[in-house]
């Protein structure tokens, strides 16, 4: 661990300051001063913190704040078990341990709105 260390992982915020020179891809989002972010960079209970280009995602306008940060290492570990670790299908039970955490509650809801049958512990 490199000190001073900075605790925290998701990370929901405004853009205060952009680079001057701004990527070429467009495969990156085009982002603003101003404009509210997330981003998966860890050091989250700092005032302000520093993120890659490619680590930030807008948030949709309408959508509140605090949704940002489950949105992020939350939703795409529960994506990956779902998709890439197994791929769930119809009828499928699915065995969730923890289901009363982030990642597990999440797979819950996602797996029975897919018509999936849960089986979960706590």
């Amino acid at each position: 661990m490199t000190l001073p260390f900075t605790p925290g992982q998701d990370i929901v915020g405004t853009i205060v300051s952009l680079p001057k020179s701004k990527p070429s891809s467009t495969a990156l989002p085009a982002l603003e001063l101003g404009q509210t972010v997330m981003s998966p960079i860890g050091s989250a209970f700092a005032e302000y913190a520093v993120a890659p280009w490619w680590k930030v995602a807008p948030i949709p306008k309408g959508v509140e704040p605090k949704f940002g940060v489950p949105a992020t290492t939350t939703a795409l570990t529960m994506a990956y078990l779902v998709k890439e670790s197994y791929e769930v299908k119809k009828g499928d039970w699915v065995l969730v341990r923890a289901a009363a955490g982030g990642v597990g509650l999440l797979l819950c809801q996602v797996s029975t709105f897919f018509q999936r049958q849960n089986f979960a512990d706590i």
